[in-house]
C-alpha cells in the first residue's frame, strides 16, 4: 500500500533519490564508505514522501520538487545514527547498525556531519523559509531526546509527557515536512497549518505504533531488537496505559522493575503490558491520531496526492486495511485547531515547523 500511496509522486521520488545520493558523495570522501553503504540510507523515505504528497495536495497542478525532501531525510538519518548510539542498538533494518559495525565515535561524527550537511544545503536553498524551519525541527528533536534521557527509569511519566516526547522525536519532523510542502507549493496559511497538523497527528501515530511493536512485534520481522524501550528505561504509552489499568501492588512492582531493568524485570514488564491491555489501549490512540490527521485534509480539493496522504493512514504499518480512520461515512468535520504546533519540551517552548515565517 505504501507503493500505491507514493504513485502520484513517483517521478519526484526518483529525482529525490538521485539528489539524495549526490548529497552523500562528499560524505563518502569526508568519512568512511560504510556511511554511504549503510542500510540507513535505503529506508522507506517516508518523510520525503509526506513532503512531496503535501506539495501535491496543496497545488495539484504543480509538479512537486524534491529539493527540501533531501534535507529532511538527511536530518532524519542523522537522528537515527545518534539514536542508535544513545539507545545502544546494534541492529537496524536487519543488519548491524552503523555504531555496531564501525563504533560509536564514527557513528556520532557521521550524524554530526549529516546534520551540518543538511543545514549547509538549506542555506543555499532558493526559498529562505527552509533553513529556520529545519533548524527549529532539529532543536525540538534534540530537546525531546534530552527530556527522554532525563525522564527514564523509575520516575513515572504521564501520558502527556510521553506524547510530548513522541512529538519531538518523530512527529515534529513529519509536521515540518508536510508544512514545508504546503509553503513551498504556495498554499495559503490555513492550508499550510492543516498540512502541518496532518503531519503531527500522523507522526504521533507512527511513533506510538513503533512503541507497540516493541512489545508485540518480533525482531526478525522488524529488523531490530524488541523490548528495547523497557530495557532502556523508556516510558511509552503501552506501559503508561497498563500502569493506569493495574492495581497498587502491580504499579509498585512495575516502578521497582523499571528502576532495576534486569533481563527478568524486562520480561516481567512485557508480560505486565500484555496482561493489562496497554498495547490495545495504545492502538486506540493510534486510531484517534490517524483519524484527526485525515480530518485535517477535508478542506483540500480531491487529488491523487491528497488521496495518497489518506492512504498512508490505512497502510499495513498501522495494522490497517481498507478505510482509513476519519474516512468513515458521515465522519464529523474537524474544526480548526487552536495554536498547537509548539512543544513544551522542558527546555522552553519550542516551535517546530516554520510558523510565522
Amino acid at each position: 500500500m505504501l507503493r500505491n500511496a507514493s504513485a502520484p509522486v513517483a517521478s519526484a521520488l526518483e529525482r529525490f533519490e538521485t539528489e539524495f545520493i549526490a548529497s552523500l558523495d562528499a560524505a563518502e570522501s569526508a568519512g568512511h564508505p560504510a556511511l554511504k553503504a549503510s542500510r540507513l540510507l535505503s529506508g522507506k523515505r517516508l518523510r520525503p514522501l509526506l513532503h512531496l504528497l503535501a506539495q501535491g495536495a496543496a497545488d495539484p497542478e504543480r509538479p512537486p520538487e524534491p529539493g527540501a525532501a533531501v534535507l529532511i531525510e538527511l536530518l532524519h538519518i542523522a537522528s537515527l545514527l545518534h539514536d542508535d548510539v544513545v539507545d545502544g542498538t546494534d541492529r537496524r533494518r536487519g543488519l548491524k547498525s552503523l555504531n555496531a559495525a564501525e563504533g560509536n565515535r564514527f557513528s556520532v561524527l557521521s550524524g554530526d556531519y549529516l546534520m551540518a550537511k543538511a543545514l549547509s544545503l538549506a542555506l543555499g536553498f532558493p526559498d529562505p523559509i527552509v533553513t529556520p524551519a529545519l533548524s527549529r525541527a532539529l532543536l525540538v528533536m534534540t530537546a525531546a531526546e534530552l527530556k527522554q534521557a532525563l525522564s527514564g527509569g523509575a520516575a513515572v511519566v504521564s501520558e502527556s509527557e510521553v506524547l510530548e516526547i513522541a512529538y519531538g522525536k518523530t512527529a515534529c519532523l513529519m509536521e515540518t515536512a508536510c508544512e514545508l510542502g504546503g509553503r513551498l507549493a504556495g498554499a495559503d496559511e490555513g492550508r499550510v497549518r492543516a498540512l502541518g497538523r496532518f503531519g503531527r497527528h500522523f507522526g504521533l501515530a507512527y511513533q506510538i505504533r513503533d512503541d507497540i511493536q516493541d512489545v508485540t512485534g518480533d525482531s526478525k520481522t522488524l529488523g531490530k531488537p524488541v523490548g528495547q524501550d523497557a530495557s532502556g528505561g523508556r516510558w511509552t504509552l503501552p506501559l503508561v496505559y497498563s500502569l493506569e489499568a493495574s492495581g497498587a501492588a502491580d504499579r509498585k512492582a512495575c516502578m521497582r522493575r523499571m528502576a532495576r531493568r534486569t533481563a527478568a524485570d524486562v520480561a516481567w514488564i512485557h508480560a505486565f503490558i500484555l496482561r493489562h491491555g496497554g498495547a490495545e489501549a495504545a492502538e486506540r490512540k493510534v486510531d484517534a491520531e490517524l483519524g484527526e490527521g485525515v480530518r485535517q485534509l477535508s478542506g483540500f480539493p480531491e487529488s491523487d496526492c491528497r488521496s495518497g496522504l489518506i492512504l498512508l493512514c490505512g497502510r499495513p504499518a498501522f495494522g490497517r486495511t481498507g478505510t482509513a480512520p476519519g474516512q468513515e461515512k458521515d465522519a464529523p468535520e474537524q474544526l480548526p485547531d487552536p495554536e498547537r504546533n509548539s512543544a513544551h519540551t522542558g527546555f522552553g517552548t519550542l516551535r517546530c515547523a516554520g510558523e510565522g515565517l
